[in-house]
């Protein structure tokens, strides 16, 4: 299948939406000329669709976005995917939705990660020996089941180490943040810029913590 591939962040809405007044009939034509020669609608996907601004423009772009896609959908010239890693996105959608299917994709489980990692890792390195459940666990303690974080792991020799630098990486992303800390006024601020480096000491603990996840059949 052809994919039409919509890439580029979305980051001012009010100037995509002025830019997107003469997207339908455009696409529309390619879409009708590639239903005629190949006998199946164009895939059209917009990645990262979570850039679009949770504001009220952003709302206003998504949602003709939205009404665009199902249009498509309904006359079988294009079928619509958008993509997001934010919630907003997903309730926007899932509101508004009349004639699409909004899904929510989970966190792999344990089994599942195995599945994954054995599979993909043994096609990229055939020449190690093959992902151990054990391994798998470890790996899955470190960063749990999200797609985005297996697929970087599993692209490295070492799958522990690959993960457990991810894992420091997140640490770094949080100390930095906890310790720019703007100035504020009034008594619940002031507990907040108190509060902040223990909280930052208890996730630090809490991570270094021994990890018990056992295994478990799949019934």
């Amino acid at each position: 299948m052809k994919r039409c591939v919509l890439s580029s962040p979305l980051r001012s809405s009010s100037a995509r939406s002025a830019k997107l007044t003469s997207l339908p009939l455009l696409r529309t034509q390619v879409a009708i000329r590639f239903r005629r020669k190949r006998g199946r609608p164009l895939c059209l996907i917009l990645q990262n669709s979570h850039f679009i601004h949770d504001d009220e423009d952003g709302h206003a772009l998504l949602h003709m976005l939205q009404q665009r896609a199902e249009a498509w959908s309904q006359a079988g010239v294009v079928t619509m995917i958008f993509l997001s890693d934010n919630f907003h996105t997903y309730a926007h959608l899932k509101r508004n939705a009349t004639r699409m299917h909004v899904l929510s994709i989970r966190d792999l489980t344990p089994h599942e990660t195995h599945t994954f990692l054995e599979g993909t890792h043994g096609r990229l390195y055939p020449d190690q020996p093959p992902v151990t459940k054990q391994q798998t666990l470890r790996v899955w303690d470190l960063i749990g089941g999200r797609l985005n974080y297996l697929a970087k792991v599993v692209k490295r020799d070492d799958m522990e180490e690959a993960a457990q630098a991810l894992v420091d990486e997140e640490k770094e992303w949080l100390h930095s943040k906890l310790g720019l800390i703007p100035d504020h006024d009034g008594a619940c601020s002031r507990a907040s810029l108190s509060s902040s480096p223990a909280s930052s000491r208890s996730i630090t603990d809490v991570s270094s913590l021994p990890q018990t996840t056992s295994w478990t059949s799949r019934r």
